[in-house]
């Protein structure tokens, strides 16, 4: 017997005589799933009354066959395709039956739920039929919804608002404390939540605008050029207080708010979470959401109670910008004798 090729090729000469007899028995197959998923997406599309979903799953079969799929109650298949072939839809009670062949292809289905995005949303369960890995479970939300809290797989979607909001909070608190704070604490806590959706830079100057304000109400003795470029000074900083005020009430009445959310690639409204190893079937997902127009009519009344409070803010600003005049000219040369 000798080798070729890289493949072992015996090679038998019985004499003459002699008999050759050769048994070949099939060695047990190993054990082990005949199919795995090495890759699956899950993304859905929650409506106002009807939730699309669409799954797309890389499987690896060693003998083929036909695989089940268990969908949700109601769902309604609309598609099957298999390696971008149509396949035929047969289903039977809420499984989906797909006739797979040996080797890896990948198979996508879509299907629809009764019922859309409500207050609690939890993504359609579907039995995969066997493990699966580099799962991705995806849901986006509607533009119309104010996303509040997400729970799922420990890699995924996280909404880094409320931490954000606590940290804002615990500021406003801080200021309240400092010596000579122009604004009581009930006034820096209110002027936070209109600002904790933007970046920080923006709520910056509102806060220095306060301060640099209450440093002016207090007599000095500038030179005269100091105390007009300080004048000068303060006059920028108001207005660009005023231009952070009209983009707190424009973002918070006109835009989305940003909730933060990060995590397995998410942002935004498109959630996202990973499972890098899963059983017959994907873990569950949980959205809290409410309707945009809770967070329009919050933010109306904060717009309301800001423009009030604006009013005796910039009167108190234009008498502190008046204390000791508003501006200093050169004394006049006194006249020479002639």
């Amino acid at each position: 017997m000798h080798f070729q090729s890289g493949l072992w090729q015996p090679l038998f000469r019985p004499w003459p005589g002699e008999q050759l007899q050769l048994t070949f028995d099939r060695p047990p197959a190993a054990e082990g799933s005949v199919l795995t998923i090495d890759s699956l997406t899950l993304e859905t599309n929650p409506g106002l009354r009807r939730t699309q979903s669409k799954l797309t799953a890389t499987v690896r079969s060693s003998s083929g066959g036909v695989h089940a799929w268990t969908l949700p109650e109601g769902a309604e298949v609309q598609s099957v395709t298999i390696d971008g072939s149509p396949g035929s839809l047969q289903t039977q009670a809420n499984e989906l039956r797909t006739t797979l062949r040996p080797g890896v292809q990948q198979v996508e289905f879509a299907f629809q739920q009764e019922g859309g995005l409500e207050t609690w949303f939890r993504t359609p369960q579907v039995g995969l039929g066997a493990p699966a890995v580099n799962a991705r479970v995806r849901v986006n939300v509607p533009d119309d919804r104010w996303l509040l809290w997400t729970r799922g797989p420990a890699w995924g979607a996280v909404v880094l608002f409320w931490p954000y909001l606590l940290l804002a909070l615990l500021v406003a608190v801080l200021l309240s404390r400092v010596p000579q704070s122009p604004l009581r604490v009930w006034d820096w806590l209110l002027l936070s939540l209109g600002f904790v959706t933007l970046p920080v830079w923006v709520a910056v100057p509102v806060v220095a605008w306060f301060f640099a304000l209450q440093q002016r109400s207090q007599a000095s003795d500038l030179p005269r050029r100091a105390f007009n470029v300080r004048q000068v000074l303060l006059a920028g900083l108001s207005i660009l207080a005023l231009s952070c005020f009209y983009a707190a009430v424009h973002n918070g009445l006109l835009v989305r708010p940003d909730m933060q959310v990060a995590g397995a690639g998410s942002y935004g409204s498109t959630l996202e979470w990973y499972i890098d190893r899963s059983s017959n079937d994907l873990p569950p997902t949980v959205i809290l959401s409410l309707s945009i127009w809770v967070w329009r009519l919050l933010m109306l009344a904060w717009s309301l109670w800001l423009a009030f409070r604006l009013v005796g803010w910039l009167k108190w600003a234009w008498s502190a910008f008046s204390t000791s005049g508003r501006w200093k000219t050169q004394p006049a040369e006194p006249a020479s004798e002639a």
